[in-house]
């Protein structure tokens, strides 16, 4: 594994191995969630599609939290280049999911409904790539003031994002923003204050990992969802300003039990390949998606038969992402137009902006 790790040109030291292994375990149970409204009957009405939704998609967003807490101040210059960086690593997926279903469906003659689903609500499972962006835009504001004073860099951050909260529930209330689905604003204020919370918390939480404590978390956190998700199964699609204390408290549940696991998980030696597939997070979230959110509903025949399928697109999902991006990788340019980012030494965005980054200074 390490002799794979240099090959690639990964710089270890440089990423929280514990952080890529919760991705890539968040990942795995939202590419669970999304198989399973495939192939089994009205999943997405039952109380386990909320349950896996809880342990998906809001430990993702709190590990980018949790990432984002490394993060040091920036300059003006450094706030352009990563704004840049990251708008391409957002977007170029985005896009690249637009027009091949523009193309799957033959919608050319209708291209302007389709773009205009690509702004008023990006479906699919996309919104997070929208999400993301928000929250990288407010972030790196607060990173861009913090470059004043860094002893004060954790509150600017914070300062910025509830700033940013506030006044886009002013705009919407005022209809400045035409809708709740506009560039997913709607997920962008139930996800924000878990994207907070994580930043906030993102270099204690796993300092502490006495077995027991952590075995107990993880059995008081996921059992604590099973009464939340049996009870509202449909909480999380409601209006943000309804029910939203249910939805923080499935959250707290599920970073309880996440802390838990992957506490006991970092102490077993596969977890470092597992951490290291979690780096790919971005590329497998927006693969499995191209694979999976073409299809309707499979009107299989019976039990055994739901669980074959399922089973198989499940491992169908993780083998696509491992080909897609091997063949890629060492094809940098191709690899960065795809997914708008690439890890390695010699990446093709590197020399990009490093270029931009370098005629900045000289100016």
């Amino acid at each position: 594994m390490y002799g794979f790790l240099i090959i690639l040109g990964m710089e270890t030291s440089k990423r929280v191995s514990v952080i890529d292994l919760g991705r890539f375990v968040a990942l795995s149970f939202m590419v669970m969630l999304h198989v399973l409204q495939r192939t089994y009957p009205n999943f997405t009405s039952t109380w386990g599609s909320v349950y896996l939704l809880v342990i998906s998609v809001t430990p993702f967003v709190f590990f980018s939290g949790m990432s984002y807490s490394y993060k040091k101040e920036l300059r003006p210059v450094g706030f352009l280049y990563d704004i840049l960086k990251r708008g391409f690593a957002y977007m170029l997926p985005l896009i690249w999911f637009l027009l091949f279903r523009v193309l799957l469906y033959g919608q050319w003659v209708d291209f302007p409904a389709a773009f205009s689903d690509f702004l008023e609500y990006p479906v699919n499972g996309l919104w997070i790539c929208w999400v993301l962006l928000w929250i990288v835009l407010f972030v790196d504001v607060g990173l861009l003031l913090a470059s004043l004073c860094p002893k004060f860099k954790v509150l600017f951050v914070t300062m910025v994002l509830v700033l940013a909260y506030t006044t886009l529930l002013l705009l919407r209330h005022y209809e400045v923003i035409p809708s709740d689905h506009f560039l997913a604003y709607d997920y962008f204020v139930i996800y924000v204050p878990v994207f907070l919370v994580g930043y906030l918390l993102g270099r204690l939480v796993f300092k502490f990992d006495n077995p027991y404590v952590s075995l107990s978390c993880l059995l008081a956190g996921a059992g604590g969802l099973v009464p939340i998700a049996i009870n509202n199964p449909i909480f999380i699609q409601v209006k943000f300003l309804e029910a939203q204390w249910m939805f923080y408290l499935a959250c707290f549940c599920a970073a309880i039990a996440y802390y838990g696991l992957l506490n006991l998980l970092k102490q077993v030696r596969f977890s470092k390949g597992v951490s290291f597939a979690g780096r790919f997070s971005m590329e497998m979230y927006f693969l499995h998606l191209m694979l999976l959110k073409n299809w309707g509903h499979l009107d299989l025949p019976g039990g055994w038969a739901i669980f074959g399928v399922t089973l198989g697109l499940y491992l169908l999902c993780f083998a696509n992402t491992a080909i897609v991006t091997l063949v890629t990788y060492f094809v940098p340019f191709l690899h960065f137009a795809l997914f708008g980012r690439h890890y390695s030494h010699y990446a093709f965005e590197n020399a990009l902006f490093d270029k931009l980054h370098d005629t900045c200074l000289s100016k």
